[in-house]
Order: C-alpha cells, then structure tokens, then sequence
C-alpha cells in the first residue's frame, strides 16, 4: 500500500482545505522525510486524517465527531493510496446541519472509490460505512488495528518504545507491530524440522541395518524416506524464511533507533 495524496478540511488545528501530494517532488523523491513543528501545529492531525478516511477512527482515543475544527460547519478527510498498481480514494466527512455553526453534526458518509484509467475517473465502489470499511480492509489487506501496528506508529507507543530497556524493548516491539505471530511460527516450524531430522535419522539407520529384503518392501521404504527428506527439506525451508523476516524486522529496529539517536 502506498499514500498518495492526502486532504485535510477543518480538522483539529488544521482549520483550512490543503491537498499534501506525496507522489509529486519534492515529497516523491525524498526517501525520508519529517512533519516538524511545534505543539498543536497539526502534525498528528496529518495522520488522523489518514485513519479517519480509511477507517472513520482517530488513533489517539479521540471520538471522530470532536474533531471539526472550532467554528467549522464541515470537515473531510480524503486519501488517494496505490495497492498493487490500482489506485483508490477514501473519503471520511461530517457536517453541521444547514451548514450552521450552532446545527448538530450529521454524519458520517465514507465513500470508496476506484481509478478507472479508461474513462479517467474515480468510480464509487463503496459508499456505506460496513460496506467501505468492508472493501478498505480487501483492497490494503490491513485492519484497522494491523494499519495503525505496521504503517502509523502512535506517540505514545513511540514514547514506550523508547523508554523501554532493552529486554523490554523486544517483547513490546512485537507488541506493537504484530511481530508475535512470526515467533510463534519460528518456534513451531524448528520444532517441526527437528522432529523430521530425527525420524529422518531413525529411518537411515534402519535401512542400514537390513541385511535382505524384498524388492517391495526396500521400495517402500526407499519411498518413505524420500517423503520425510522431502518434509525436513520443507521445514528448513519454512525455518529460513521466518528467520529472514525476523531478521528484517530486527533491521528495521536498528534503522529506527539510529534516526533517533
């Protein structure tokens, strides 16, 4: 999944429409960038947007109708993103009845539409709340919960982390992105290899061990054991990978905590 475009309409702070382009220069050709400023000038508002027109939630235990701008009588979020060379656009707003500033705010309407290059337009393919969040979470293949772990990491999980000691900071790194899961696999798929080595082990000795045997039954055996050579050579298989991933996220660790240092 890559992000686009970004608009922001009377959220928090940000009491204005502005339109960020992250496919245009300079932002398209930077491969690290930083939202600076100071308190309250807007910057966690950038990515409650994002959450707000993807999902129609605020990561920071906020309530989605607090977060019109003061004296605003409308608010919208909109993101443009590419998953796998198609392009969509989610769009989250609510609005004051009769556009007044004392109306009560209605809302929210989502919408999720797709690029269609032969017509050059977006066309909705959703436009009820269950049905766009429903079709956000096929098309990125991320919850809600699975985007904010591995795309947007919140400040107060950044703080943690950073706090965290060192024999801390593992466990709540997995914590925080979902990284468990390749744990548990890691565990289970060494477990399941050295079972497979030591029955593949068994099963040698016992061949070396026949003095005559049939042609049947030295072929079915023969057989077996290319079965489980060919199952230890899966598990190993399935072992290098997890330990690969491991190894990149443990990478990624290392690349964070050297931008913060």
């Amino acid at each position: 999944m890559k992000i686009r475009k970004v608009t922001i309409h009377n959220i928090n702070s940000l009491r204005l429409q502005e339109t960020i382009r992250f496919d245009d220069p300079p932002l398209s050709q930077a491969g690290l960038f930083a939202i600076t400023g100071d308190t309250g000038a807007g910057k966690t508002t950038i990515l409650d947007a994002i959450t707000l027109a993807l999902y129609g939630k605020v990561h920071r235990n906020k309530q989605v109708l607090e977060v019109m701008s003061y004296g605003a009588v409308e608010s919208l979020a909109e993101v443009e993103f590419e998953v796998q060379g198609e392009v969509y656009r989610s769009k989250w707003n609510i609005w004051r009845a009769h556009r007044r500033e004392d109306g009560n705010i209605l809302g929210p309407e989502r919408e999720l539409s797709r690029w269609n290059p032969r017509k050059g337009a977006f066309e909705i393919i959703a436009e009820k709340i269950r049905d766009a969040d429903t079709m956000v979470e096929e098309v990125t293949g991320l919850d809600y919960d699975r985007f904010c772990r591995s795309v947007m990491l919140s400040q107060g999980d950044f703080a943690a982390f950073l706090k965290a000691s060192e024999r801390d900071r593992s466990d709540l790194l997995e914590r925080i992105t979902g990284t468990e899961v390749y744990t548990r696999i890691s565990i289970a798929a060494y477990e399941r290899h050295k079972l497979e080595q030591q029955r593949l082990a068994g099963l040698e000795k016992q061949l070396e061990a026949l003095e005559v045997m049939g042609e049947e039954a030295a072929a079915a055996l023969k057989q077996e054991l290319k079965e489980n050579k060919s199952a230890a050579e899966a598990e190993r298989q399935a072992l290098d990978q997890v330990r690969r991933q491991l190894a990149w996220l443990q990478k990624t660790e290392e690349l964070s905590l050297q931008r913060r240092n």
